[in-house]
């Protein structure tokens, strides 16, 4: 049986996009090329080929009920001794993405390991000295932007970056 990862995100809109993602590259993230900056919803799982429609359904209701709303990011935190990621805070707009987020927690995409904790991920999967050194750059870091959609992503192969993420489907 062929699988897919997929994952559901909302994109940070331009050019807040680019400014975060000019501070991934600065940081040394290493997935900075893999995907775009982003508010994860679903966390990457395996879904068979012939439930991605069901996939897509279930993204489209999920936003159809939920978008738009206001998300503003204040600070910096890190996840760490637990996980090496440091993040972007959300203060506000996280019941919201919370909300969202359970309405998301249906088959095909029903799979979760963490609790969820609304973020941007700035760094990860490097030593704990520049996890906490990115958080503290960043520690005076404030915006707002409305979530207007959602993106269904795949993860693929690229030729030049190895595996990326792409958006399956874009819903709003």
């Amino acid at each position: 049986m062929t699988r897919a990862r997929l994952g559901v995100i909302a994109r940070l809109p331009e050019p807040l996009g680019i400014h975060v993602q000019a501070w991934r590259r600065a940081l040394g993230d290493p997935a900075a090329e893999r995907i775009v900056p982003h508010l994860t919803l679903v966390p990457p799982q395996t879904v068979a080929e012939r439930d991605l429609g069901r996939a897509v359904a279930l993204v489209e209701r999920a936003a159809a009920e939920a978008v738009p709303f206001l998300v503003e990011l204040d600070g910096a935190a890190t996840f760490l001794p637990d996980s090496p990621v440091a993040y972007l805070a959300v203060r506000e707009g996280g019941p919201a993405l919370a909300d969202l987020e359970a309405a998301l927690q249906e088959s095909p995409l029903d799979r979760r390991t963490h609790p969820f904790h609304p973020h941007v991920t700035l760094v990860q999967d490097l030593p704990p000295d520049r996890i906490e050194f990115a958080a503290r750059e960043l520690a005076g870091f404030r915006a707002a932007f409305p979530v207007r959609d959602l993106a269904l992503m795949r993860e693929e192969r690229d030729p030049e970056r190895g595996k990326a993420w792409r958006p399956l489907a874009t819903v709003t």
